[in-house]
């Protein structure tokens, strides 16, 4: 996925089926707190998503933890949840996509909880969306956009590599000895 600034401190990015997703601002963001417009389109109105300031986990896994966790009564401020078909409780919570997929929401971001530190050097903060948790395994619907707060540079631009695979270590085999 590849990040476009923009003016302003505007950022896009063009999510794998499509879709385009755009922070505003997302360079040179207050730590303390900071108000983001994100706005999507081009999404699958038939998956519902997330809208959150999350950790990037690399390609191919979820980004989480996320900013303030979930917000159940959807009033939080740290996170949306867009969905044409929510559960029965998620109705009044979940807010409808508009015409082709698209969304407009505002978040309230900091650079620090007790789940994230944008400052660490080994995480980095991503304005992104994801599927809700009625399809929680379809990455289809991850698009992040890199944030930077007061203070941190383009290096943490640089996307974390995916997780390596386990692998086990060999059986020991004990020496025979001759004697």
């Amino acid at each position: 996925t590849a990040v476009v600034d923009g003016p302003s401190g505007e950022r896009s990015a063009t999510g794998p089926t499509g879709q385009l997703l755009t922070v505003a601002p997302a360079l040179e963001l207050d730590p303390a707190g900071a108000e983001v417009r994100v706005t999507g389109s081009g999404y699958d109105p038939a998956i519902g998503i997330y809208v959150a300031l999350c950790l990037d986990n690399g390609p191919d896994v979820a980004p989480s933890p996320c900013l303030g966790g979930a917000d159940q009564s959807g009033s939080a401020g740290a996170s949306a949840w867009i969905s044409d078909n929510p559960p029965p409780y998620g109705v009044g919570v979940a807010q409808p996509f508009g015409a082709d997929g698209s969304f407009d929401v505002t978040l309230d971001v900091r650079a620090a909880d007790g789940s994230i530190d944008c400052y660490d050097p080994a995480q980095r903060c991503v304005v992104a969306t994801r599927a809700d948790h009625t399809a929680g395994a379809v990455r289809t619907a991850d698009v992040k956009v890199p944030v930077l707060f007061v203070g941190q540079t383009a290096v943490n631009d640089v996307a974390p590599v995916a997780a390596p695979a386990f692998v086990a270590a060999p059986a020991y085999v004990a020496p025979a000895f001759t004697g």
